[in-house]
């Protein structure tokens, strides 16, 4: 479910790599607000070493950092986890370099180090794990690997760079580890790997003389193609739309072409010579656009562009004469592409549609700022810092769009509101009064699962106007909050249940499967939000453990309160005070970071063995009515608090009344709903506390 795209192979930190800290020329830029530094300041050099793209949220690799970076586009949240990722012999440089995701975990690829790391973050507690350190005896040392790639097999395939062996992890085999091959020995052999589309991975040679082709059915390493002469020829590279492997011009003067159908290996020469810093280091790292491929200057004053259809090469623009400018691009939500900082002040910006260049913003000066760049579900590009303190948002779109479907569909006006309390209050009685809680997808047939995907919620709930549960409802009001500038973080809480537990008695779930929200006011106080619990508080309820009760305009009375090592959500019912959810109190610190929407795949995917995958039911609530359907029956309640609640309840009786119901009272399209199951049955009681 993975919604990003990262860019190309760029620079490996600590091999050989052109000089730094040339000042180059001069040049002027648009310091707009495209470029937003996200999230708290990040102490140290060489941090880290690009990402992985786990289920929609980024995992920086350390390099020199003990921490792994974490990056929640959704929320634009950044916060770190698995303090203390170090070597067991206690080097602590360039550990990793580039990593890997399969399922829910990120894998990093050893460089200094003598160990794998497996991440898989979790909504309670994260899990980080060091893989293989006695299998990778014989390969120790420095510079191992450059990177690696996710074969068709399921199999982690690592790029050998003083390494004589390739390095395999294989996740569906408990993570076994192993090497393979006997390559030559030498240094800085070969950078990046490129996978083709008959699924072997092409290694493109820095100092080796020949490309290295990994076969993976087969866990079979060889040279192919002609002796290629020179040193620090080609720096990462990228598959065309042809087939074929590009590699980027580091000292060649010539691209390098790779034929994975054929094995045939060809050089196309660049038009004329670079001339800057002796034509070295020229590009690193680069994308496919519009049937082309681009390289980005690092040293090199001009883009480099390849005509995959022809095979021509042409340089275009005017770039400062400096050298490390940019390393890595990724094509925006803009169709242009957005080169990643490294030692230039700006962001390079190519439009392949004219194939013009320009420079956009205007960052803090420094050297090696950022290393690996990724588009998210709006097209935006994230950066990870290597020296950078904080990390860097090149905004290719506006997210107006989704800002304008999402008041729309709560029946506000189309101007965004300012991020005050006030504006929270409002937004929490309009969702809650037009949006509802369902979970029919759980009873349809052949539809055991609702899709976290930001892509997908915006879909169900914005364009088919459907409702959902949780995870969904505040899933994505969280992003939408976000967007108008609130400071958010997703709480993993446990829901006080009835007997419908299975045990015969009433208590706290033992695992967090609800999320709520926490927003914060920019500068001001924060909030306990819950849009997707079946009877809410119909506003904010101030965030901290104090013990003052709010009363929200439909009557209810909220507090949160300490118990034990927990915070605690309750509701006055009866005269007494009765509790709704818990959540650890270390989730409570706004600086303790906050689970991003995808790590609670695992809980959604419980859902349809638990009642909530059992029983159907969608409700609404507004100050003075909550309407609910369950099963075969619709309950109104109204008023919902205070003297003289009346209840109505009427069978719906067949299938076809409840699903009429449903789209009359709660606009679920009579067709999205053929074959739901109304007589699934969880007992009533377990939708007594809702």
């Amino acid at each position: 479910m993975a919604e990003l795209c990262a860019a190309s192979a760029a620079s490996s930190p600590g091999a050989p790599a052109g000089p730094r800290g040339d000042p180059g020329a001069s040049t002027s830029t648009n310091n707009d607000a495209r470029l937003q530094l996200v999230g708290p300041a990040l102490k140290g050099k060489t941090k880290w070493l690009g990402a992985a793209l786990v289920d929609g949220t980024l995992l920086g690799i350390p390099g020199h950092a003990t921490s792994i970076l974490r990056i929640d586009p959704r929320l634009d949240r950044v916060s770190v986890l698995g303090e203390g990722c170090v070597n067991k012999r206690g080097v602590n440089r360039f550990k990793w370099l580039r990593g890997v995701a399969v399922g829910a975990s990120a894998y990093g690829i050893p460089m200094h180090g003598d160990a794998v790391l497996k991440a898989t973050p979790r909504v309670d507690v994260s899990k980080v794990e060091l893989l293989g350190r006695k299998e990778l005896r014989r390969t120790s040392g420095d510079f191992k690997w450059h990177g690696g790639q996710l074969a068709p097999n399921g199999k982690i395939y690592g790029v050998p760079c003083y390494a004589d062996a390739v390095l395999k992890i294989d996740p569906a085999r408990g993570d076994a580890v192993s090497v393979f091959g006997d390559l030559p020995a030498g240094p800085a052999k070969w950078y990046g790997g490129i996978l083709g589309d008959d699924g072997n991975m092409y290694c493109v040679p820095f100092n080796a003389s020949r490309v290295l082709k990994v076969v993976t059915a087969e866990d079979r390493a060889e040279l192919i193609g002609p002796e290629l002469e020179g040193e620090h020829k080609w720096h990462g590279g990228v598959l065309g739309p042809d087939g074929c492997v590009y590699g980027f011009p580091a000292h060649a003067g010539s691209v390098l072409r790779v034929d994975a159908a054929t094995g045939d290996v060809a050089l196309l020469p660049l038009p004329e010579a670079e001339p800057f810093n002796g034509g070295k280091y020229k590009w690193g790292g680069g994308c496919v656009a519009n049937g082309c491929v681009y390289a980005v200057p690092s040293d090199a004053s001009r883009v480099l562009k390849v005509d995959c259809a022809t095979g021509a090469v042409s340089l275009f623009g005017d770039l400062p004469r400096r050298r490390n400018k940019w390393q890595g691009g990724v094509l925006g939500g803009d169709g242009r592409i957005w080169c990643v900082p490294c030692d230039a002040d700006a962001a390079l910006v190519i439009d392949p549609a004219s194939d013009a260049c320009a420079l956009v913003g205007s960052l803090p000066p420094g050297p090696d700022k950022y290393q690996g760049g990724y588009a998210d579900h709006d097209g935006n590009v994230w950066c990870v810092p290597e020296d950078a303190k904080r990390v860097l948002k090149m905004h290719a779109v506006s997210c107006d769009h989704f800002v304008a479907a999402y008041l729309a569909r709560l029946g506000l006006d189309a101007a965004p509101p300012p991020p005050t309390r006030a504006t929270l209050d409002l937004l929490i009685e309009a969702q809650l009064e037009r949006i509802p809680f369902e979970n029919l997808d759980l009873l349809l047939p052949g539809s055991r699962r609702t899709p976290l995907a930001p892509l997908a919620l915006r879909a169900k709930i914005l364009t088919r106007r459907r409702g959902g549960h949780c995870l969904e409802l505040n899933g994505l009001f969280s992003e939408f909050l976000a967007r108008l500038g609130f400071e958010c973080k997703l709480l993993p809480c446990r829901v006080y249940a009835g007997p419908e537990r299975g045990r015969g008695d009433a208590g706290f779930r033992h695992v967090p499967s609800h999320a709520a929200v926490v927003a914060r006011v920019p500068g001001g106080d924060a909030y306990f939000v819950d849009v997707g619990l079946g009877e809410p508080p119909l506003a904010a309820v101030p965030f901290a453990p104090s013990g003052d009760a709010v009363e929200t305009p439909e009557g209810m009375a909220s507090r949160v309160v300490a118990v034990d090592d927990d915070w605690e959500l309750q509701w006055r019912r009866g005269g007494a005070w009765a509790p709704r959810l818990r959540w650890a109190a270390a989730h409570g610190a706004w600086e303790h970071h906050g689970p991003s929407l995808a790590e609670f795949e695992a809980e959604a995917a419980r859902y349809a063995r638990q009642p909530m995958g059992r029983k159907f039911v969608c409700s609404k609530v507004t100050r003075h009515r909550k309407t609910t359907i369950s099963n075969a029956s619709l309950k109104v309640t109204a008023p919902r608090f205070g003297p003289g609640v009346v209840v109505d309840v009427v069978d719906l009786g067949s299938e076809e009344d409840v699903r009429r119901a449903l789209e009359a009272h709660f606009g679920v399209p009579y067709a999205e709903t053929a074959g739901l199951d109304v007589a699934a049955g969880a007992g009533e009681d377990w939708w007594s506390h809702l």
